[in-house]
């Protein structure tokens, strides 16, 4: 199953006459250039530029196809590979996000000795950044609690971000009292140093993917 179709929507032009990116804009701390450029994986998903290696599921086509129809198999498999690539996108994008405020940076693979997401300019802090609480399995546990305890034997304040986590305390995986664990809304109010910042985001992401539906429209309107 491709999810590389082109998502087909009815929206016009793409595009709502003189909309700007910038009257919905809530995350003034992040500039919106770098905003944009963050979005781009997102916008290349939906709009059937980037899909999902995922294979399709033989048991669960078996039972949708007989219990009701190829039909059913087909749009429910196409959802289900394109939420996996707009997760996987989004857990980059909170990485990436992080690392934009002032004073921080993302680490990309192999340019840092502890291999952490996000660290504080001035090597003081490091973090790791995940996007939903559940999907950590043994394997990146223990290299999360290795590199976390590693940096924090070195005095830099050690910190596992886990954005999604419903109403639930953020786990912490067996992770040892000195290292900080938080969810989504207390990484980004210790970050940007408002209790508001992670609603505001959100209510910036609804604003951009309602008014501008492909990538091309959404640099239009900021400018």
């Amino acid at each position: 199953m491709v999810v590389g179709k082109k998502i087909e929507a009815d929206v016009g032009q793409f595009k709502c006459p003189n909309m700007s990116l910038h009257t919905g804009y809530k995350i003034p701390e992040i500039l919106i250039k770098r905003f944009i450029e963050l979005l781009k994986p997102m916008y290349n998903v939906l709009e059937g530029k980037h899909t999902s290696n995922s294979i399709p599921d033989t048991s669960l086509e078996a039972i949708l196809v007989n219990y009701s129809s190829k039909e059913a198999f087909d749009a429910a498999e196409k959802t289900r590979l394109l939420q996996k690539a707009i997760e996987a996108a989004m857990g980059y994008f909170h990485q990436d996000l992080a690392g934009s405020f002032p004073g921080w940076k993302v680490m990309k693979n192999g340019t840092d000795t502890n291999s952490m997401d996000v660290v504080k300019e001035d090597g003081s802090e490091v973090m790791e950044v995940k996007n939903k609480h559940n999907t950590m399995n043994s394997g990146s546990i223990k290299s999360v609690k290795e590199n976390l305890t590693k940096a924090h034997a070195e005095g830099k304040k050690a910190i596992l971000a886990q954005i999604q986590c419903g109403d639930k305390k953020p786990p912490r995986h067996g992770l040892p009292p000195e290292i900080v664990v938080m969810n989504g809304q207390q990484m980004y109010e210790y970050l940007s140093g408002r209790p508001t910042f992670f609603n505001d985001l959100n209510e910036t992401l609804a604003f951009t993917f309602k008014n501008f539906k492909t990538y091309e429209a959404l640099l239009q309107g900021s400018a």
